[in-house]
């Protein structure tokens, strides 16, 4: 990842800040921008995509449900995806090409515990990348079945993508 794809991230995330920045708006608002979002599909969409619409809502607030509860292991490993406290970030951090060379960056700067300065946009950027490459994969194949398993994913992490952006 470029410096230009960060800055795309880090657009789309318009007013990321401190993970305590305000009240959280939960499942309730992650649904109602899902809906947002679905209701505006235009019919240039594919079929199966805009059939999804439900789904879609659905899978909005899907990373916080990995959150709750006793499975420690997996509220920590995706709790960090969540926020990015760019009051914290040094400037050179912010170049790095992916999360490990950003929190090997943040480590240099001294940074005790580097995760917790958040991975948001990394996270965004990491999705965004899995549905290019799902969308050039559904286009390229002609097996109707496989195609089904392509529109499947892409599905499921369009759900997920729409929760961080």
């Amino acid at each position: 990842m470029r410096i230009s794809v960060l800055a795309l991230a880090l657009a789309l995330l318009g007013f990321a800040g401190a993970e305590d920045a305000g009240p959280r708006w939960g499942a309730a608002g992650h649904e109602m921008a899902a809906r947002a979002a679905v209701a505006s599909l235009t019919r240039e969409i594919p079929d199966f995509f805009r059939a999804a619409g439900e789904q879609l809502v659905y899978l909005d607030p899907e990373p916080d449900r990995w959150r709750l509860g006793s499975r420690v292991e997996m509220r920590e490993a995706w709790s960090y995806d969540h926020f990015i406290n760019f009051e914290s970030v040094p400037d050179a951090a912010l170049a790095a090409p992916h999360r490990y060379a950003y929190l090997a960056a943040l480590q240099e700067a001294g940074i005790q515990q580097p995760e917790r300065i958040g991975l948001l946009p990394f996270r965004i950027v990491e999705l965004y990348q899995r549905l290019v490459t799902e969308w050039t994969l559904w286009r390229r194949e002609s097996d109707p079945r496989r195609r089904g398993w392509i529109e499947a994913r892409i599905v499921n992490d369009a759900g997920l993508l729409g929760h961080y952006v």
